[in-house]
């Protein structure tokens, strides 16, 4: 009878509900953007099943410049603004005092307005939702590193939201911690250390964030990155 009642139970399988994709969609590199995005973004719902969407933002939002308007303006060269995409300029000494004047959203406002606003109203009509991950990016070194000043990540990412809602009425659904942290120089205990910083001021700023960690880019790293991250004091 037991084997019988062993037998009898049905396997279970993981659902799959949610289906992602970069938002990375030629919206500043191809003229032709405006003539094929429409189908673009009907095929990624309708054939693909998107979804999700990773909205990326740089380090080198905070910076005391707006390289990318100057490049978007053909002020500068793809070159210029890839020399400083990542370069982090700190608005002051004092994390708990926002200078406005340093955080430049003109890319992130871009891809919202061309891609991700699009793609929600698309999913609204057929009565879903767009789950929105933003994800910080840091692939370069500058002078002032957010990754070494926790309570300075934690002021960039409440910024961030803090423009979000401004501007578009609503804050993503997930803040990623940092893209491939073994191929951006974080360590585990620097991940940790920001995801709680950025839980403790977000939730004083009057958000309810999720988080998304560790993000390795290898697959070897990804157990020893969570198992390290997880025993920071305020991950949990």
């Amino acid at each position: 009878a037991l084997v019988m009642e062993c037998m009898a139970l049905q396997p279970q399988y993981q659902t799959i509900t949610g289906w992602e994709a970069t938002e990375q969609s030629g919206e500043t590199e191809c003229a032709g953007f405006d003539q094929y995005k429409d189908r673009v973004f009907e095929l990624a719902v309708d054939d693909l099943g998107i979804n999700r969407i990773r909205l990326e933002i740089r380090s080198g939002a905070e910076n005391s410049t707006d390289w990318f308007t100057q490049y978007l303006n053909g002020q500068i060269s793809a070159e210029e603004w890839s020399a400083h995409r990542y370069e982090i300029i700190n608005d002051n000494g004092d994390p708990n005092v926002l200078n406005p004047a340093y955080f430049q959203f003109s890319e992130l406002d871009l891809k919202i307005e061309r891609i991700i606003l699009p793609l929600r109203e698309r999913l609204v009509r057929e009565n879903k939702k767009l789950f929105v991950n933003l994800n910080y990016v840091d692939f370069e070194a500058s002078q002032f590193e957010h990754k070494n000043f926790p309570q300075e990540y934690a002021e960039f990412v409440l910024a961030t939201y803090q423009h979000i809602q401004s501007k578009y009425g609503w804050v993503p659904d997930a803040w990623e911690v940092i893209l491939e942290p073994d191929n951006s120089g974080w360590s585990a205990e620097q991940v940790g250390n920001a995801l709680a910083a950025a839980a403790s001021r977000l939730k004083a700023g009057g958000f309810q964030a999720y988080f998304i960690a560790p993000s390795t880019m290898s697959m070897s790293n990804a157990v020893s990155y969570f198992d390290k991250i997880i025993n920071i004091s305020g991950v949990q």
